[in-house]
């Protein structure tokens, strides 16, 4: 306390304090991490799964992953979480999970009996002309928490041709802090991937070929780039994970302006995170926005990402269940 760092650390079974499941904003009722009867949902996409915490009195978003298992000659597909908790109890316990998503596990069997059917390749746009380069980005604040509130934003950088990507974020220096989570994902299914803390400097060695992605701190906004993104590296991805390659980038925002307790609010950020750019050094075919749905609409805290005045927009809304805005050069 009074500036000193303190360890504090409490012993608690993460699945006793997972006490229901929201699908897509839908809270399935009289199911949790300790018990939980068969449950048939009817029209409710299985998107957004976020499981409650009730150790901290927090919805955690982002925490899950899916599996699809073989067993006996049939294959199943498992929604599972990674149980993540931060509380003030006589000093900060700030856990942030293990990795290892088995602290709640959910089978999903589909209602017509067949089998679960794993997904071979990524989901893309139907306008896009998938044998066609492609960038996606998608730049979002987080959701406002009960208790113990901070402001983040979530970068996201899917690069599917044979470019380098920068994303310049113009948030003045007095408003973020100086510090970062960072990953570079070459399959979240298949857990290939790597994390770095608090960097403004991460590489990752892909099939022999160095892959940097760089976060660089100036006076009048935030950098993120890549370098390293060549044919070899995506045919290598392409040929293995059936994708491209994903950087992952959160930064976080200050509480207070100028040493005041003036605090930075999430609708003060979000006219300036809408001017946010996107620039390449090798044009791709298509360049989409992305916006994901919370709730079946636009999620209101995702962020214009505009692409260089080269690009026109070639459709909006699209027929998919989500509201991108996809570019063309």
């Amino acid at each position: 306390m009074n500036g000193d760092e303190v360890h504090h650390t409490v012993d608690i079974t993460g699945g006793n304090y997972m006490d229901f499941v929201e699908l897509d904003g839908n809270h399935i009722n009289d199911y949790n991490a300790t018990w939980g009867q068969r449950a048939l949902c009817v029209n409710i996409p299985v998107v957004n799964p976020r499981y409650h915490d009730s150790f901290y009195n927090l919805t955690n978003e982002n925490a899950y992953k899916f599996y699809y298992i073989e067993y006996e000659g049939k294959t199943c597909c498992y929604l599972c979480f990674d149980y993540r908790t931060t509380k003030y109890d006589n000093g900060l316990l700030d856990y942030q999970g293990d990795g290892v998503y088995n602290d709640w596990v959910i089978k999903l069997i589909p209602a017509d009996g067949s089998n679960a059917t794993e997904p071979s390749e990524p989901v893309v746009d139907p306008v896009i002309d998938p044998t066609e380069g492609e960038v996606e980005v998608n730049l979002s604040v987080n959701a406002e928490k009960d208790v113990d509130d901070y402001i983040a934003t979530k970068l996201s950088i899917h690069v599917r041709d044979t470019t380098d990507v920068e994303v310049f974020i113009p948030v003045p220096a007095e408003y973020y802090c100086n510090t970062d989570d960072m990953n570079i994902v070459l399959s979240h299914r298949l857990e290939v991937e790597a994390h770095g803390p608090s960097a403004t400097t991460m590489n990752y060695d892909i099939d022999g070929h160095q892959v940097t992605l760089t976060v660089a701190f100036e006076l009048d906004g935030v950098r993120v780039s890549t370098q390293g993104i060549t044919a070899d590296v995506l045919k290598y991805l392409r040929t293995n994970y059936q994708d491209g390659l994903t950087f992952e980038v959160w930064n976080y925002y200050k509480a207070t302006i100028d040493g005041t307790e003036t605090p930075i609010t999430r609708d003060m950020l979000k006219p300036i995170l809408d001017q946010a750019t996107v620039t390449f050094t090798n044009d791709p075919k298509w360049y989409v926005n992305a916006f994901a749905p919370v709730d079946g609409v636009k999620n209101a805290w995702d962020c214009t990402v505009a692409p260089p005045s080269t690009y026109s927009v070639a459709q909006t809304n699209s027929g998919t269940p989500n509201y991108n805005v996809i570019y063309t050069f």
